[in-house]
Order: C-alpha cells, then structure tokens, then sequence
C-alpha cells in the first residue's frame, strides 16, 4: 500500500479545510444576509481565531429581521402597518405617508 504524500495530505487540507473556513461567507451569500459584508469581514479577518469563526457563522445564521412592512406614525411615532390609512394609536389619516422603515 502507498503511503500519503505530503502533497496529498495539502492538497486534501486546502479542498477541506478552505470551504469550512468560509462558511459563514457561503451561508450569507447564499442568504442574501442584510449583514453580509461585516460577517464576511469578521470570518476572513478573525475566522482563524475558534471565537472569530464561531460569532461569524452564528450571526450567519441568525434569522433576518422583517421590518419592510412596518412604519412610524408621523404623529404619534407608534409602529404601525406600512400599508394602514389610519393610525390605530391616534387616528390620524395616513393617506400618502410612508414614513421610516421600523
């Protein structure tokens, strides 16, 4: 039987190891994560580091907030639909107004 090269061994640690290194930077591109370019910062920077790698791939995962479809009522600042004519809070008509995304 042949023993394994030291080239062998290389070649099989950078197929390896490269993809589980980066991959919190897969997860995120694969997601469209909001947060992609700092958690793809943090895994290339400080991934090598067991703590760096593992905030990087749990921020990957974590799920994305949904915030589109609210808004802030322009008179009483109370969250409500982006898509209400009246403001269930404090009644103001809401025709027209899309404020600020919450």
């Amino acid at each position: 039987m042949e023993t394994l090269s030291i080239f062998h061994v290389m070649v099989f640690g950078v197929l390896v190891g490269v993809p589980v290194y980066l991959l919190p930077t897969i997860i995120v591109l694969m997601k469209g994560h909001p947060q992609r370019l700092p958690i793809i910062a943090l895994n290339v920077v400080l991934g090598w580091t067991l703590l760096g790698w593992g905030v990087a791939f749990v921020w990957a995962l974590m799920a994305q907030e949904k915030g589109g479809d609210l808004m802030a009522c322009p008179e009483c600042g109370e969250q409500i639909k982006r898509i209400a004519k009246v403001c269930r809070f404090c009644g103001a008509k809401l025709s027209g107004v899309s404020g600020p995304t919450l």
